[in-house]
């Protein structure tokens, strides 16, 4: 389950926050996520979560038609952070949460939670 971007609090309500998270996500979104996922991210049903990314890369013409999972598995795991596409477009995003990658940048929104 994607985490917000929380604003750190004490121990004891960071202790709960995560038995909280952890439960919601346990008991409300588990079974939803993987539907999701596999209807969005992969209706191949490919083994390889990054053939799956790339697959639905393709599928949204977000990278080009000869964009590889090599290239996808080098750019991604690249120290310097650039790929030859837009990691922050919401469509990207969207074939990467979908398919299991979590994705956050210091540009998204955060909750005060305390």
């Amino acid at each position: 389950m994607p985490k917000l971007d929380t604003n750190r609090g004490t121990t004891i309500q960071e202790s709960r926050y995560s038995d909280d998270s952890t439960e919601c996500g346990d008991e409300y979104v588990a079974d939803a996520q993987d539907v999701y996922g596999i209807i969005v991210g992969n209706p191949n049903l490919y083994a390889d979560q990054a053939q799956a990314v790339v697959d639905c890369l393709h599928r949204d013409s977000l990278v080009p038609k000869d964009y590889t999972v090599s290239r996808f598995n080098k750019e991604f795991s690249g120290t310097d952070g650039n790929t030859s596409f837009d990691m922050q477009n919401l469509q990207v995003r969207s074939c990467l949460v979908s398919n299991g990658y979590n994705v956050g940048y210091a540009t998204d929104d955060t909750e005060q939670l305390w």
